[in-house]
Parts: structure tokens; sequence; C-alpha cells
């Protein structure tokens, strides 16, 4: 009961769900959501809550993804719990699968909590998922925002199991006699996180530092704090700027150019990410761009395209716009 109690303690201390609250479940039939739920059974009484399962059939490992669907309704009767199951189609006609899927399982998780009128989503993801994650985005390049990991919390989606190692986790199941299903393709080096999982991170703990997943974890936390505090002064710094016009948003030069570069970045990848809905594939040549725009000593209005975003000057202003919008 120790490892539930850890489960609780995190849970509180991050305000990941309150007495009462109504939860959707994801689950795989793998060990992270399996653990998930078990947890959620064992501290359902104590906090009242109210759980639902949902688990997405994607059909791309044939014969094993229908036992995976076959253990996760034999679990779900077991517990009597209520389940939603969704079947992706034409999974694998696309260029980028991962992100296909990822959108695909957040897009069904929220719509089914909405029918149900429930108030939270909670994913299975773990410390060692964290890592693997902090790993991958430092190779990219990314920045601090990439560097602080998966949040724990972040809007309607929770990950409780986050502060759990996957050792913690098998150890558990172990323990309570509770079996999962195994997902082969987790063991496919092709894929860069399963090299990370399992070449890197056993190099590093190997090598270098033994307690190297512990590490990472306090790392990304003291770099959420950081973001949290940047994403405070940024959100007070746009509120007083920028301005909403009837096609997009403007902001006044003057005001632009008594920012930092650093600054000026962070509120630009606000500005698209806004406009966009997302900041996917936003790079800072399209910040550089952005910079000669608020440079440029000529009068004439200067223009720039990308991502389906519009860029103008104007006189003493920046206008940006959607490429559907006129400016």
């Amino acid at each position: 009961m120790s490892f539930i109690k850890k489960i609780q303690n995190f849970s509180f201390h991050n305000k990941l769900f309150s007495k009462g609250d109504k939860i959707v479940v994801g689950i795989s039939g793998g060990p992270d959501s399996v653990c998930l739920v078990r947890a959620f059974l064992s501290l359902r009484d104590k906090h009242s809550l109210e759980l639902s399962l949902m688990h997405i059939n994607y059909g791309l490992r044939g014969k094993d993804s229908t036992e995976d669907e076959r253990f996760v309704r034999n679990f779900a009767g077991r517990h009597l719990l209520s389940l939603k199951v969704v079947r992706c189609k034409n999974s694998r006609n696309t260029e980028n699968l991962e992100n296909t899927l990822r959108k695909f399982r957040y897009q069904e998780l929220e719509k089914e909590r909405k029918k149900k009128q429930y108030d939270l989503v909670a994913i299975g993801h773990t410390l060692d998922d964290q890592v693997e994650t902090f790993l991958m985005n430092m190779m990219r390049g990314a920045g601090l925002e990439g560097l602080s990991g998966m949040r724990f919390c972040r809007g309607n989606i929770i990950r409780p199991l986050s502060v759990a190692t996957k050792e913690e986790i098998i150890r558990y199941l172990k323990y309570i006699k509770q079996p999962y299903r195994i997902d082969k393709s987790n063991f496919d080096l092709r894929f860069t996180r399963n090299k990370v999982r399992a070449k890197l991170i056993p190099l590093i703990e190997k090598e270098f530092n033994p307690n190297f997943k512990k590490t990472i974890f306090c790392l990304t936390e003291n770099i959420r704090r950081t973001n949290n505090v940047v994403d405070e002064y940024l959100e007070t710094t746009y509120n007083r700027i920028v301005r909403k016009q009837k096609m997009g948003l403007s902001v006044d030069i003057g005001c632009l150019k008594e920012l930092s570069d650093g600054v000026q970045a962070l509120l630009f990848r606000k500005i698209i990410e806004y406009l966009k809905g997302d900041k996917n594939e936003l790079s800072g040549l399209h910040f550089f761009e952005f910079q000669k725009i608020i440079k440029s000593t000529k009068s004439k209005i200067q223009r720039c395209e990308f991502l389906g975003i519009v860029i103008e000057k104007r006189h003493d202003k920046i206008m940006f716009a959607s490429q559907n919008d006129n400016l």
C-alpha cells in the first residue's frame, strides 16, 4: 500500500484530483494504464471517485490488438467499470503515425469526458516516460518548455503515475497478482524512444549515475517551476501589449522594441499558437523573419507568410492573422 500512498500524496500535492471527481481513464491493457486503474480503484471509496474506462483499438498489431481489447473488456467487467471502446480507422495511412494517433487518442478521450460530463481524463504516463521525453527533446534542441517534460496536470488531463518508475509499477502489479498485456512494438529499436529506453538510459545508469531517472525528474521539476514564473510574466506582457482586431491580432512596434529578444521570441510563439492552435513546426527561422520586419526602417508595408499565418508591418504596428483572413 506504500505505492498507493505515494500516488495519493503526489496527486494531492499537485492538486491532480479532488474528492468526488469523475474521471475517464485511458487504458491500453499495458502495465502502466492497468496500474493506473488499480490505483484509482484503491482510492475510489476514500475519495468518492467515479471512474469510467476508454480503450482505443488502433488495429495496427493484428491479433495482438484484438487480444488487447478482449483483455480490457474482461478487466472492466471484473471490476464493474463502464468501458467505451473506440476503433481507429485508416491509422496506417499517415506520414507521422505517432502524432496522428496521439491526437486521435486525446480527441476521443476529451469527447468521452464531455459526453459523460466528467471532470478529468487520466493518462498512465510514468516517470520513465518523463525521462525519455526529456532526453528526446534535448537531442532535438528543445527550449525550456520542451525540457520541462509532460505536465502532471494540463487542462482536464492528469498524469498521477508521473512520480512512479516502471520498475515500481511492475513490482506493484506483481504484488497484487494483476496480469497485463505486453506491446511487442515497445521492443522495436527502429523507434527512437525505444532506443533511448533500451540503450541510452541503461548506459547512463551503469556508467554515470545509477539514480539518473530521479535526477532528471528533479531537474524537470526545477525547469517547470522556472517556466511557471516565465509564463506568468509572459501572460502579463501579452495582455498589456497585444490587441485583438477584427482580423487577428496587433502589437505596437514601440512596445515590442522595449522587450529583450528572449521575451520577443516567447511572445511571438504565444501569438502564433493563439492564431494557429499549436506551435508545431515553428522554428527560429520564423522568428528571424519576424525580427526583420520589426527592425526594418522602410516606410512601405512589410509582409511575410508561413504556416498559414500572415504578418504585416503597417506604420507603427505589427499585424498577425490567419491566411484565411484578409489583413
